[in-house]
């Protein structure tokens, strides 16, 4: 599916966010990304060792996907990995 139209439909990438970017351990869809029970979990079980390479993306990474995804006509998914 491609990633711009998912914007275009839903106002929003949230929806498809964890497909776009699998490896992101982070959720929380209401405002409040990364401080969900999820990924407190998460970070517990990495403090104690069971989980490890957790990788993330920060704001300004996404936000400038979006914008350079928006100006070069190409997927989101491309630059997030990048």
């Amino acid at each position: 599916m491609n990633s711009n139209i998912v914007f275009f439909i839903t106002k929003s990438y949230w929806p498809y966010y964890h497909y776009m970017i699998p490896w992101d351990y982070q959720t929380g869809e209401y405002g409040n990304y990364g401080q969900g029970c999820t990924s407190t979990l998460i970070r517990i079980w990495a403090a104690m060792g069971s989980a490890t390479g957790l990788r993330t993306v920060d704001t300004t990474c996404i936000r400038n996907a979006l914008l350079t995804a928006t100006k070069t006509g190409t997927s989101v998914t491309e630059w997030l990995n990048d």
